[in-house]
């Protein structure tokens, strides 16, 4: 009976919507993310909930005050076992329970891109050991030209990869278009105004896990490098056609 128990753990029951039992994020990395987890972390679980300390709980969940959070546990949030939910993870490896409001956001693929390489130069200019380093820290050992020629395509292209394993744009699309929410990056205000009043909970918006390096590409950079991200570029085109 035990070794059941921890194969098929209890779906959280909780009703949050007549519409809606939980919410869960396919979070894409460096898209404002953390910031969003930790919102939602504090309207559902309580606001001594945070991102660092779901990172240090048991099996990543934490029982809330609306209900459980978990993040980054495929088996419970397969399971339905919680109230507001997140991770890494594509959508084409981790499929969740009906009556899940699931979003994703999105922002420009060579801000996305150029992000995640400033997070981690910082990272090894500063000596933060993180554990992310350890695959991805060679990709940061020259400029950006050279993370680009450097970093996995599921990562450089990660919004696309995220909804299509194959790189499929139309693909992609489909799958974007079965989420209930999606929002982009530089419209976050509206995206927490929809979310807030769907749920009838106050999203507090915290900056977290800000690059320690603030630069920012030229208008010139950004088109110079657009190339490298043009299946991204057109992905994110067709989604917000069908949004209208």
């Amino acid at each position: 009976m035990l070794s059941w128990i921890r194969r098929n753990p209890p779906q959280h029951k909780g009703r949050l919507t007549p519409e809606f039992d939980r919410v869960y994020h396919y979070h894409i990395r460096k898209t404002a993310g953390s910031s969003l987890n930790a919102a939602f972390l504090s309207a559902f679980a309580g606001k001594r909930v945070t991102v660092k300390a779901l990172a240090g709980a048991p099996k990543h969940r934490i029982a809330g005050e609306i209900g459980p959070a978990v993040g980054w546990n495929e088996l419970l949030i397969k399971s339905g076992s919680f109230a507001y939910a997140f991770s890494h993870s594509p959508y084409h490896s981790l499929k969740v329970p009906a009556k899940t409001c699931t979003f994703t956001v999105f922002r420009d693929p060579v801000e996305r891109a150029y992000s995640h390489f400033l997070m981690l130069k910082g990272y090894i200019e500063n000596g933060v050991d993180h554990p992310c380093l350890a695959s991805e820290g060679d990709w940061a050992s020259g400029d950006f030209s050279d993370f680009i020629a450097s970093a996995d395509r599921d990562h450089l292209l990660r919004q696309l990869y995220m909804f299509s394993e194959d790189f499929d744009v139309d693909e992609a699309v489909e799958a974007v278009s079965s989420l209930d929410q999606v929002g982009f990056f530089h419209e976050l205000g509206n995206f927490l105004e929809s979310a807030q009043a769907l749920f009838s909970v106050d999203l507090p918006m915290r900056h977290e896990n800000r690059s320690l390096s603030r630069k920012k590409l030229s208008a010139e950079d950004l088109a110079a490098f657009r190339p490298h991200f043009e299946p991204e570029y057109e992905m994110l085109a067709k989604i917000r056609e069908r949004k209208g």
